[in-house]
């Protein structure tokens, strides 16, 4: 008599590939689930166990979370077990991962519960991968050979009510890996509030990845940085001073760097910053291919357009951009400057596969500026306008559609191959208007006759409205330019 097949069954080949999709890895996005599934899928059976700690895949991920201390700074010897039972598990997972890639996550504690006691008993215990080392590099100091990617989340938590306590003296403490102890390192993402870009040491010249958040500027020390980033190809930056002032630079006397190798910029502008004359006019991106800028409510740039920074920084770098993403506030009426500079940018990349625009009040001006481009490699556009004025809703429709038209009839063959006759080349055309706390009214007429043509011929073009439930204090707003 046969006996049914039970999990454990599972041949080790099949078994060990049901897990690694299982498990959070890095192509995915690495976060604290990593070990929590690693975990549970543990305790499903010895076996399953056996696999699990046999796989260096699995092992990876090494994240390390030092919880904030008491507020008198003692940390007694309860505390201290726990983060030793933690390292020993660090230290464990590191030596089943072998000699492949490694990332880490370090996630400190806040600067109210640093300590010289904290220091000592916690941070020194971290000695198999020791960063932070008390006046620069130790001889005690040892190796992290397979080390690829780290992340540190170093953040300063302010209770509501609190108000600004940056005041204060930042922790004397600093990041240091140097290239020869970390040979492999290539990606680093650094999130430090508290923290100033010179008070991190690392092997700036092997990286190809670097994501930037929270830390206090000025930016003359961002690109002081990046001259050391001959091999970086992607950058990402989020400047989020949390309602502090961000420093100024003297942008006469920063020199202007070139990235060659650079191919993605991510900037999301959360606060006020001299980002455009101190970093967008001061780097040259030749390889540059995708571009993305996001600027949250609020913020003001006193002397300039964020628009213009950013075509000068396409002019000067003469790259050609294939995927182009720009959101500017929604809050401030989008000008016939910004449409100019956004027709420029479109025209400086003729192979552009991709355009996302957002602003208020979007008009649609730069459509008549960019007839002349036959942008052939497009697969999609998608312009979004939070408005409250209709005329200007419909205006911009109009255009966008008229546009569409004219792209159809010029390049609905170009992209087909002798056997593809007849068929759609691949693109979606998206015009999403969305209004400020009123009911939006439909379209014309005309213009949804004009769409559901060249629906009806197998476009995927859309024209889309909403509501936008916002709170009156973000309500459209004048700024003036100097």
């Amino acid at each position: 008599m046969f006996s049914r097949p039970t999990i454990d069954d599972i041949p080790y080949e099949l078994l060990n590939e049901v897990l690694k999709l299982s498990i959070p890895n890095e192509k995915r996005g690495i976060s604290y689930k990593f070990e929590t599934s690693r975990t549970a899928l543990r305790l499903v059976s010895r076996r399953w166990n056996s696999v699990i700690i046999q796989n260096p895949r699995l092992w990876n991920y090494v994240s390390l979370k030092i919880q904030s201390m008491p507020k008198d700074g003692c940390i007694d010897n309860e505390t201290q077990r726990r983060h030793v039972l933690r390292l020993n598990q660090i230290r464990a997972a590191a030596h089943r991962s072998g000699k492949i890639p490694r990332v880490l996550h370090l996630n400190l504690a806040t600067a109210s519960a640093y300590t010289d006691e904290f220091e000592r008993k916690i941070l020194r215990g971290t000695v198999d991968f020791q960063i932070f080392p008390v006046g620069g590099a130790t001889s005690h100091s040892k190796a992290w050979p397979a080390l690829r990617r780290v992340l540190i989340d170093y953040r300063l938590e302010i209770d509501q009510g609190e108000g600004d306590t940056r005041g204060s003296n930042p922790p004397l403490v600093f990041l240091f890996m140097s290239t020869e102890r970390f040979p492999s390192l290539r990606s680093v993402t650094l999130a430090l509030d508290l923290w100033t870009l010179p008070m991190c040491q690392l092997p700036w010249g092997q990286l190809t990845k670097l994501n930037l958040s929270a830390i206090q500027g000025p930016f003359s020390e961002y690109v002081h940085i990046l001259a050391q980033c001959g091999f970086l190809e992607s950058l990402c930056i989020l400047v989020e001073t949390l309602g502090h002032n961000f420093a100024a630079s003297d942008a006469s006397s920063i020199s202007t760097v070139t990235l060659p190798k650079l191919k993605t910029l991510n900037l999301a502008l959360k606060d006020t910053s001299d980002i455009i004359h101190s970093f967008l006019a001061k780097i040259k991106l030749p390889s540059l291919t995708a571009l993305s800028v996001k600027e949250c409510p609020r913020v003001i740039h006193p002397q300039d357009r964020l628009m213009l920074g950013i075509a000068h920084l396409v002019k000067q770098s003469n790259c050609n951009i294939l995927h182009l993403d720009i959101k500017l506030m929604l809050d401030v009426s989008v000008e016939e400057l910004d449409e100019h500079c956004l027709a420029y940018l479109v025209k400086a990349s003729p192979s552009l596969k991709t355009l996302k625009f957002g602003a208020a009040h979007v008009k649609g001006m730069f459509f008549a500026k960019i007839y002349d481009q036959p942008l052939s490699n497009l697969r999609s556009i998608t312009i979004f306008s939070n408005y409250d004025d209709e005329k200007i809703k419909n205006l911009a429709a109009e255009a966008f559609v008229n546009w569409v038209k004219h792209w159809v009839q010029g390049n609905k063959g170009s992209r087909l191959e002798d056997g593809d006759k007849g068929k759609i080349p691949p693109f979606k055309a998206t015009y999403h208007a969305e209004r400020d706390g009123y009911v939006p009214k439909n379209f014309p007429p005309s213009l949804e006759d004009e769409k559901a043509k060249l629906q009806g011929e197998g476009w995927d073009v859309t024209l889309k409205k909403t509501r936008r439930y916002s709170n009156p204090f973000y309500k459209f707003r004048q700024v003036r330019y100097a």
